[in-house]
């Protein structure tokens, strides 16, 4: 697994070793994967490691901050583990994206124009579609809801292709859009996001 805390020597760390084990055990009891002993909070509040002085251990301030932050997370999460992400579905009949997992993400749009969006009489075959982007997943740090994202996505990409889409996106509706943080569970990359969310508001008002 990916090193999440900064190793420290000639001072007070936590065991390595321990820390991850602990860490494995809440990515699958948060992921929804078989675990012989799911984790609660309780399990986070309470969780002790070996301290060590001599050899590498991990920084005590920053597993201390990890471990607050995943037990107030999953104290407001939802009961039920998340939905697995599959990322095969298309968004249309033309080309395969990484999108799934439509949500009722409803907002106020104007249906009856769309500024900036792509002409829809022009045949999709007589220009080149947009590529959807591909995000990197994060987890165990701040994300966006990948479900959330995804649909989001779907409708913007439609939109700027000139693709049938039941309400498509303006320009406005992009720079207001949010979308839901997660931090225990699989997120898309805030950063990379929020850069396509600027490059597609770009799209819709100069097309």
């Amino acid at each position: 697994m990916a090193e999440l805390f900064s190793r420290v020597r000639w001072r007070e760390g936590y065991d390595i070793a321990e820390v991850e084990a602990f860490i494995e055990r809440l990515e699958a009891t948060v992921e929804g994967r078989y675990v012989e002993r799911p984790v609660t909070v309780d399990d986070i509040r309470n969780v002790s490691f070996t301290p060590v002085r001599l050899r590498e251990g991990y920084a005590v301030d920053e597993v201390d901050a990890f471990l607050d932050q995943a037990a107030q997370s999953m104290t407001s999460r939802p009961a039920d583990h998340p939905r697995p992400v599959d990322q095969t579905r298309p968004v249309d009949q033309t080309r395969p994206v990484d999108h799934s997992h439509p949500v009722d993400h409803a907002r106020a749009v104007d249906h009856t124009t769309t500024p900036g969006a792509w002409p829809t009489d022009r045949p999709a075959e007589a220009r080149r579609l947009r590529d959807a982007p591909l995000f990197t997943p994060v987890k165990l740090r701040e994300g966006y809801d990948m479900s959330e994202v995804d649909d989001f996505v779907d409708r913007v990409m439609a939109t700027v292709n000139g693709l049938p889409v039941d309400r498509p996106v303006t320009p406005q509706e992009i720079r207001n859009v949010q979308f839901s943080p997660v931090r225990i569970r699989e997120g898309y990359d805030v950063m990379e996001v929020d850069l396509f969310l600027e490059q597609a508001e770009g799209w819709l008002t100069t097309s």
